[in-house]
């Protein structure tokens, strides 16, 4: 039961970034992990969705 994993996704709209088109538009993205059985139930869900909300509009150059 150890290599039992799932793919986790978050996805995102993202408004007026540059990569995108600029101001004015909207693009989507998303990030996919695979966690293991393990993982999954040691995973605090709401610390990771913020830090990948917080990197994706680091990434995309747009404020959270």
């Amino acid at each position: 039961m150890d290599n039992i994993t799932m793919s986790l996704g978050i996805y995102f709209e993202v408004k007026d970034a540059e990569i995108y088109g600029g101001e004015g538009t909207v693009g989507y993205a998303a990030t996919i992990v695979d966690i293991s059985l393990s993982g999954l139930q040691k995973a605090d869900f709401t610390k990771y969705a913020e830090s990948q909300k917080e990197g994706m509009a680091q990434f995309c150059h747009v404020p959270v």
